[in-house]
């Protein structure tokens, strides 16, 4: 039996010849396509609430999806003193770790040193990372366990001379104190009498060779946790908070590196 067919009134028509799209364009379809540095990135800026785990493998898969993209040549270039460190029998990554983890003993002593408890996520980190460097031209990194009390010394007597001496705060009068703080990210706002003479700065990192990033331990929240903030050296007594606690500060850490490399790359 065959199949009828319907009169179109037209001629037959012609098969159209297929034709190869070049490499790195978008089809008409859309399916596919080679994305730019900045697009890469962008996506991988978009994201919500993480842990610190979570903010290093998403470096991670950016870090991989460049190389995927071709852009390996040209972060070596522009980072050699990073690729310089990266260990040679993994793939490059866009955050290395510089530092052991550090022993439940080392972390105690440290608290003994402060007088005070660290905040979870910050003790965590301590004892599960160590120590981490952010891709850079500079020495973006977070201070090694061993040296955390002498350089939070040091950063003390820098800023000495805008601290008040007051008598410290009540525990109950510095409970969740920094939540009724009138400080939001990347804005500047003085401290209060009461908060400079209760404080208590942790240099947790340093980011652009030297810019100090200090954990205020003298303001908790309701979880024990401690924000994170970048003092002003031109405006003594003016602080930057840069996250509510230090996951957050490290996610953002690692949001800037990423919009750091892109106004690197694409200015090649």
């Amino acid at each position: 039996m065959t199949r009828s067919t319907r009169s179109t009134g037209r001629g037959p028509r012609s098969a159209r010849p297929r034709t190869r799209k070049a490499p790195g364009k978008r089809a008409k379809s859309g399916r596919t396509r080679s994305l730019s540095f900045s697009e890469i990135t962008k996506r991988r800026l978009a994201h919500g609430r993480e842990s610190i785990r979570q903010a290093l493998q998403r470096a991670d898969r950016w870090m991989a999806e460049l190389i995927a993209a071709g852009y390996q040549e040209a972060l070596e270039e522009e980072y050699s003193s990073f690729f310089s460190l990266q260990p040679a029998d993994t793939e490059p990554r866009a955050v290395l770790q510089t530092a052991s983890p550090a022993s439940e003993d080392l972390i105690r002593a440290i608290e003994r040193e402060l007088e005070c408890p660290l905040p979870p996520s910050y003790r965590a980190f301590l004892r599960d990372m160590g120590g981490l460097r952010f891709m850079s031209y500079w020495t973006n990194e977070t201070t090694p366990a061993g040296s955390l009390v002498e350089r939070s010394r040091e950063l003390m007597l820098e800023l000495a001379p805008v601290v008040k001496r007051r008598a410290e705060l009540s525990a109950r009068a510095e409970k969740n104190a920094w939540q009724r703080w009138p400080v939001k990210r990347n804005t500047g706002r003085r401290l209060t009498e009461k908060q400079l003479a209760s404080l208590r700065a942790l240099l947790v990192g340093a980011l652009r060779d030297g810019e100090a990033q200090v954990m205020l331990l003298n303001l908790r929240d309701a979880r024990d946790e401690s924000p994170v903030f970048r003092p002003d050296p031109a405006q003594p007594g003016r602080f930057y908070k840069l996250g509510n606690h230090f996951a957050e500060w490290l996610s953002n850490a690692v949001d800037a590196m990423m919009a750091d490399a892109v106004q690197t790359v694409e200015a090649r």
